[in-house]
């Protein structure tokens, strides 16, 4: 009985060693001042207790805060970030210090950046620690689309985006256009004619932008249904100048105006003297003058009364002037 409780005894003062040897390899792995240089891999997300930044995939809108659990166990709390320890995390961009703390806020930084988190040591120079992440692009995001009638194109309906990108990357759309639920064959970049089209069809298009690198995800507004069709403004003549027989002066301008609904029109003018007149039948807008024509800019805004309207600019030279 005494051997057998002998060899049991040296059996668990055996294990025992064995165990405290594990915990103390343990404590001296986690524990190290000195630990390699470690960037966005696989490997640091195993290693919580590593010093890493958060979020590991990070955009441009992001806020980047320093993380790990020997960070922590070595400064305390996050929350005291203006505790005078948190100068010991140097946060570098593309190679630069730019900023000393917890935190670094996403203006500091942009797309294809490399931003770097230093643990310091004591003397404010030596490195503890280090881990770095490259900037990832931010695709765009497209935030309203509607589709309305151009108010100075003619017969046209025109599509307007609000779209952001948080890179502050210079955007391209795309547009898919539907005609009836058909694709739109017709239809180009951000307008399409409603010429030759007729009320009770339907349009629908889908947007994308492109920052370069990335499409956002696609948006479609509510199709538009066409009700009404607007007024157009066809062929406008030279501006001419014409003597009466009892001496006035006539400065004329035809217009050729249409709707495609048969509606009313109503004309209104800017930029034309108080004594102007205009014949709705003839389409002729008229002025009395005296002395040389002025060079002047002339709008027209034409309204079917039912809400659809468009507008036109023209320059007239004087005398020898020619409409555009």
């Amino acid at each position: 009985m005494n051997s057998g409780s002998s060899t049991n005894g040296t059996a668990a003062k055996f294990f025992t060693s064995w165990l405290a040897a594990l915990c103390l390899l343990a404590i001296g792995g986690c524990g190290g001042s000195k630990q390699p240089q470690r960037s966005n891999s696989h490997a640091a997300f195993e290693a919580p207790d590593r010093l890493h930044i958060s979020p590991r995939e990070v955009y441009s809108y992001h806020r980047l805060q320093a993380g790990g659990l020997d960070f922590m166990s070595g400064f305390g709390s996050l929350d005291g970030s203006n505790d005078p320890r948190f100068e010991r995390l140097s946060w570098r961009v593309n190679g630069e210090e730019i900023h000393r703390g917890a935190f670094l806020e996403s203006n500091f930084f942009h797309r294809d950046d490399i931003v770097e988190l230093v643990h310091l040591g004591d003397d404010g120079k030596s490195v503890v620690e280090s881990c770095q992440i490259t900037v990832l692009n931010s695709a765009p995001r497209v935030t309203s689309v509607s589709l309305a009638p151009a108010r100075d194109a003619g017969n046209t309906l025109e599509c307007h985006i609000a779209a952001t990108d948080p890179d502050n990357e210079p955007m391209s759309f795309e547009f898919d256009w539907k005609l009836d639920g058909e694709r739109f064959a017709g239809a180009q970049g951000s307008k399409v004619s409603l010429r030759d089209l007729s009320k009770g069809q339907t349009i629908g298009v889908t947007v994308r932008a492109f920052d370069g690198a990335a499409y956002s995800q696609p948006f479609t507004p509510r199709e538009f249904i066409i009700t009404n069709l607007p007024p157009t403004i066809g062929e406008i003549g030279q501006a001419t100048v014409r003597t009466t027989e009892d001496g006035t002066r006539l400065l004329s301008i035809k217009f050729d105006l249409d709707d495609p609904d048969g509606d009313s029109l109503e004309v209104a003018f800017q930029g034309v003297p108080a004594n102007y007149d205009w014949n709705a039948e003839t389409g002729v807008l008229q002025w009395v003058f005296e002395g040389a024509a002025e060079a002047r800019t002339v709008q027209v805004r034409v309204s079917d009364g039912r809400g659809a309207v468009i507008q036109h600019q023209l320059e007239i030279a004087g005398e020898a002037s020619q409409s555009r």
